[in-house]
């Protein structure tokens, strides 16, 4: 095996450098999406091609050590030199800038991956010798073949679709914004989470190893460092609390009172920062005066530790939602929106799986059903599982795909338009009553940031009710769906895309129950549980995917 990797906008993001410089110069309005291609678009569109090009110009040149890699590309490298597989950087890039200051271009890309240590023996492990930047994308293409690439990883479509592309080369689409109209041309893969699982570049055990440390308590040390930090005592005893799926949580108690101290998941193949993105739309909300949340007070981004209030109270269940919780969730959502047009909401990254085109929900759900059929065959549930995927569950995602376009096309909603930035909102994401506790004072407190940030409101709807942990009535839908309309000042836009996504959510919540079966989710659940129940919990969740499957079929699901 010998895979071939692009450079631009596949191991390097640009998207934050490319809005950060171009706001800077008066190019666009700051709330314009923070995407290199929506400001190529809008330049272009305002007949200031030049000016684009002038920007990209120092973006690749001399800009360009500001710019970070993709979550993950780094750790890619070095699992693939770790399994002792070939890798090569094998990009198109000028030498010089078109227009403006003639910075080299090529040293600018070199300096940049040494700076990052992709050069490091001990991290990627490449050499100059295996990072080849041609002049043309003709040179690119015989490059490919030269080297003799199996594998291919690009954020271009046409390239990987070029009549030149040499036959016989597995081609990978990186496709994080999920933007390509790819129908099964070649593999796509949104992260490099999934382009590991696409080349099977991971462990063969059930459980891979942790690379985390997996004793029961965080350093007391960076505890107590917290505590200092936020004004409070350094003596205290942590007492472990249960229900996390994802990371450790513990009641801290000291002298003045009590916290809640998170411990976060973190692997290579995940890339989102969950500390971060918790803690900043948590830090976001409270700062606005939404005490909705749990007030947060202290983080430690080395040991990945985040310390909040603690709420007393308990978690709601079905027979606790009436108009109360519904209506408290509304008003949660509407005071987020509230601030839409804050500065520091405009900081804030895009949500978790965030989609902002029908077909971007739509390539989302069936590169979850594509990840799912790479289930590494251990045992007799995996087989199982993999079977359900790939006979049942594939089945029933073709027949809500087909009704979202059939329903889309009757409400003539375009399927690749993507909303404006006015039309997005803010959302708390995983959004839902399993999330939320019933505080002893009376009200109602939300917590679990991690996906959080600017999403389509027809996801939080959709995601709000086929939720697993906590099901919400479908009484409630009706109302619930109206008055996030209102609040957002778009009730009809939101009310007909909920109509068009609302089959295709329910074959992603199927999806999610069976992320037990995928690697790095199975890390997750370790991290926080422990692996005594792992088997069980496959178990568990084959056939809850299984029950709700059967409920979509007979329309008792929404």
């Amino acid at each position: 095996m010998l895979i071939g990797v692009d450079f631009d906008n596949t191991i390097v993001c640009y998207d934050a450098l490319f809005h950060r410089e171009a706001v800077a110069r008066g190019l666009i309005p700051a709330d314009l999406p923070p995407r290199k291609d929506a400001i190529r678009d809008h330049l272009r569109h305002a007949g200031r091609e030049d000016e684009w090009t002038l920007l990209q110009g120092y973006v690749y040149g001399v800009g360009i050590a500001d710019a970070r890699p993709f979550p993950g590309a780094l750790e890619f490298f070095t699992r693939c030199r770790e399994a002792g597989v070939q890798a090569r950087i094998i990009s198109h890039r000028t030498k010089h800038p078109v227009l403006g200051p003639q910075y080299d271009l090529h040293a600018a890309a070199i300096a940049w991956l040494q700076a990052n240590r992709f050069f490091d023996d001990d991290c990627g492990g490449l050499c100059v010798e295996q990072t080849h930047f041609e002049v043309s994308k003709q040179d690119k293409l015989a490059r490919i073949t030269a080297v003799g690439c199996t594998h291919f990883v690009d954020d271009l479509p046409e390239l990987l679709s070029a009549p030149g592309f040499p036959a016989g080369v597995r081609r990978i689409l990186f496709d994080p914004s999920h933007t390509s109209n790819n129908r099964g041309e070649f593999d796509r893969a949104a992260s490099w989470s999934e382009v590991t699982e696409l080349l099977a570049l991971r462990s063969t055990t059930a459980v891979p190893s942790l690379s985390f440390p997996s004793h029961a308590e965080p350093p007391a040390a960076a505890v107590r460092a917290l505590l200092s930090q936020a004004g409070m005592p350094p003596t205290f005893r942590c007492l472990p609390l249960a229900g996390g799926a994802n990371n450790r949580t513990y009641r801290v108690e000291h002298d003045d009172g009590a916290v809640l101290l998170k411990w976060y998941f973190a692997h290579p193949d995940e890339p989102r920062d969950r500390l971060q993105s918790e803690f900043a739309f948590a830090r976001f909300a409270w700062k606005r005066g939404i005490d909705a949340v749990p007030q947060p007070l202290a983080h430690d981004a080395a040991n990945r530790l985040g310390l909040y209030e603690f709420v007393p109270g308990r978690r709601p269940n079905v027979g606790d939602i009436d108009d109360r919780l519904i209506d408290a969730m509304l008003a949660f959502v509407r005071s987020l929106n509230d601030f839409r047009d804050d500065p520091g909401a405009l900081a804030l990254p895009d949500a978790a799986e965030a989609c902002f085109s029908l077909q971007a929900h739509l390539d989302c759900v069936e590169s979850r059903i594509e990840r799912l059929t790479t289930i590494d065959v251990s045992s007799d549930v995996d087989r199982d599982a993999r079977r359900f995927v790939e006979t049942d569950l594939a089945t029933a995602a073709q027949d809500a795909f087909a009704a979202a376009r059939h329903r889309a096309a009757e409400l003539d909603i375009p399927l690749d338009a993507e909303l404006t930035r006015s039309q997005r909102c803010l959302s708390p994401s995983d959004f839902g009553y399993h999330n939320a506790v019933l505080a002893d004072d009376g009200s109602v407190r939300f917590f679990d940031f991690e996906y959080a940030g600017w999403d389509d409101p027809a996801k939080l709807i959709c995601d709000f009710f086929k939720q697993v942990e906590v099901p919400v009535p479908h009484q409630f839908r009706e109302h619930f769906v109206t008055e996030i309309g209102n609040a957002l000042n778009e009730p009809e836009m939101i009310a007909a895309r909920v109509e068009c996504l609302f089959p295709v959510y329910q074959i992603k919540w199927c999806c999610i129950v069976l992320n037990e079966f995928v690697a790095t989710s199975a890390l997750r659940r370790t991290f926080s549980e422990g692996d005594h129940r792992f088997e069980e919990r496959k178990i568990q969740q084959l056939q809850k995917a299984r029950t709700l499957l059967s409920a979509i079929s007979r329309g008792q699901n929404g």
